[in-house]
């Protein structure tokens, strides 16, 4: 929203309204009082009482102990040029508030965004953020100096896609016959290519070189994709070629040259002359063998970037290119490194291909364990479990779960994957369907055994479970659950009887209306107190003071209930989240809920 010269962004998060204002990239800020101060929030030092959350670029307020900031005004006083300032916040009690206090872009990446503004462009700022991220991570890794020419393609237009992030220098000619999208570039076949306007002989010379492509399409047409040829002569020869379902091709002269099968053409490819070794990447790792160099050889031509200029002429590819690059050549850690920052990069973006790469470490191991098992993701469910997981730490909720199954990848060898730890992978009985939804048994012989032995991983007075779930069949069904001797004893939630059970089954029947559907979380935090939660609420709560614990050596079932070995009580309902962890306060349950659905709000599966 704008108001006369000032950008307004607004943020609804917990019960309050955060504004932040800014003007173009200049703070603006007015010397406004503070009206009432907090914990953590004082009337002199501001920039000490942000709280660093997720790297540089968000923080945390505390205003957990103020009952009301209507009119409270705080500014981080961080001078760099673009920044946030926090103007309004309605009455609160309990929660923390994430607010972007962004300490301005790299100097790099503005003068890229510069460049793509006055060539008539726009980038969202999704985009600006995934840039700056992949200029500061290149010059962490050592890769920003050997760079001559980096197209990131974004903005979905030729005036944005032809910028050169480097530098001003050698700005791309589109020629007719692209489609710009926010997911790259893609040339016709026929008459479409990019002129960089980069000369490898005159702007490299007798130095290492590499080039990039970073393509999204599976074809198996034999295509040029990046570089140039000199052609009747056929003395010079760095070129790109990507074929699917043959051959992949890198050249550095016409008889040096890297060939290797190929059988899917999408992935990030570096071609790389560095220290007279031509070296070809795919992704993360090396592609074919390396070619010995007497010299490197530098053809006298512009490089061309969805096709090949041959003195002039173009042999075209149909490939869509989310990335391209033109520099020095890169060791083999470069390289690796290099592909990381672009696949983390186009991950941001939406429109990464292979393994996505993610910012949180505990979510990039969920991910890998994903794909080690034979399982995919999509971009946003990456990016949204990358999401979820900072949102749990924020919220100091990660360090209690034991098991997080955030039900994504539509297969069992997604689903069955634990977000939190390599323990506890779930293992499916037949009878269950995979969508993008969640998971969903068939009420017959269905359900997942988590290996969770309550026992060996929990205490008596301090569990939790929580089961984000849909409607149901009529009948005595049960979500979750394990027990011993004929319900005696166990832990569970029962549907359309409407009974919840945590630590014992007999003479406990407290919560109703458990056929409904949403998020549930079934808690106890000491001895004698279990309580319900559904979306975020306290929705009952039984005090008890059992202490039968016989059932504690079986594992938790999904689906049904354990009963001594014996899975019973099938139920089909489709399940979008499911949890095992330590008890959580009235607050951390809240919180827990917000986090939960903002994930599900993000894979449009929210109830």
């Amino acid at each position: 929203m704008r108001l006369g010269n000032t950008d307004i962004a607004s943020v609804k998060l917990g019960s309050s309204q955060v504004q932040a204002v800014y003007l173009g990239s200049n703070l603006v800020w007015q010397n406004a009082p503070v009206a009432i101060a907090a914990t953590g929030v004082g009337t002199t030092s501001f920039t000490a009482n942000w709280n660093a959350y997720s790297g540089a670029t968000y923080y945390l307020l505390d205003v957990s102990e103020s009952s009301d900031f209507s009119t409270f005004v705080y500014e981080n006083q961080i001078t760099t040029s673009t920044s946030y300032v926090v103007i309004g916040l309605e009455s609160n009690t309990t929660y923390y508030y994430r607010v972007r206090a962004n300490v301005g872009y790299d100097s790099d990446a503005q003068a890229f965004f510069d460049r793509v503004t006055t060539a008539s462009g726009s980038l969202s700022t999704t985009e600006q953020d995934a840039v700056n991220t992949l200029v500061v991570q290149m010059k962490a890794d050592g890769i920003w100096t050997k760079m001559k020419a980096i197209y990131p393609m974004v903005g979905a237009s030729a005036a944005a896609c032809a910028q050169n992030l480097k530098s001003s220098s050698f700005t791309g000619t589109f020629s007719s016959g692209w489609t710009f999208a926010s997911t790259g570039v893609t040339p016709n076949g026929t008459s479409a290519y990019m002129d960089t306007g980069f000369n490898l002989s005159t702007q490299i010379g007798a130095n290492s070189s590499h080039l990039s492509f970073y393509s999204r399409t599976n074809i198996g047409t034999t295509q040029g994709d990046i570089g140039c040829f000199s052609n009747p002569a056929g003395t010079t020869d760095n070129e790109i070629l990507i074929r699917y379902g043959g051959t992949f091709y890198g050249f550095n002269n016409p008889s040096k040259y890297v060939s290797v099968s190929n059988s899917d053409s999408r992935g990030f490819y570096q071609l790389n002359a560095e220290s007279l070794n031509l070296k070809a990447f795919k992704n993360s790792s090396q592609f074919g063998s390396t070619v010995s160099l007497t010299s490197y050889t530098s053809t006298n031509l512009n490089v061309y970037v969805g096709g090949i200029n041959k003195n002039g002429l173009v042999t075209p590819s149909t490939k869509e290119c989310a990335f391209a690059s033109i520099g020095d050549g890169l060791t083999d850690t470069e390289a690796s490194n290099f592909y990381t920052a672009v696949q983390a990069f186009n991950t941001t973006l939406n429109r990464s291909v292979g393994t996505p790469i993610v910012s949180d470490s505990d979510a990039q191991a969920y991910i890998n364990r994903v794909y080690n098992a034979g399982g995919t993701l999509t971009n946003t469910e990456a990016n949204a479990v990358n999401q979820l997981t900072i949102d749990m730490k924020a919220a100091g909720i990660w360090n209690a779960m034991k098991a997080v199954y955030p039900m994504v990848g539509a297969s069992a060898a997604a689903c069955a994957q634990n977000l939190k730890s390599s323990s506890f992978t779930g293992t499916f009985s037949s009878g269950w369907t995979f969508a993008s939804t969640g998971i969903q048994g068939n009420g017959t012989n269905a359900y997942m055994d988590t290996g969770f032995v309550i026992s060996d991983n929990l205490i008596y007075d301090n569990q939790s479970y929580s089961i984000y779930k849909t409607t149901v069949q009529s009948g005595t069904r049960c979500e979750f659950g394990a027990s011993y001797s004929s319900d005696i004893n166990g832990v569970g939630m029962f549907l359309n009887l409407g009974y919840s059970y945590i630590n014992t089954f007999v003479h406990d029947s407290p919560f109703s209306s458990s056929t409904t559907s949403g998020n549930y979380i079934l808690n106890r935090i000491n001895s004698t107190t279990k309580k319900l939660f559904r979306n975020g609420f306290l929705f009952g709560t039984v005090t008890d003071s059992a202490t039968n614990y016989n059932y504690l050596g079986h594992t938790v079932y999904l689906g049904a209930r354990n009963d001594y070995g014996t899975a019973i009580f099938y139920t089909n309902t489709e399940t979008r989240f499911f949890t095992i962890g330590d008890g959580l306060t009235d607050t951390e349950a809240s919180d827990f809920y917000t986090a939960v659905q903002a994930f599900q709000t993000t894979l449009n599966r929210q109830v």
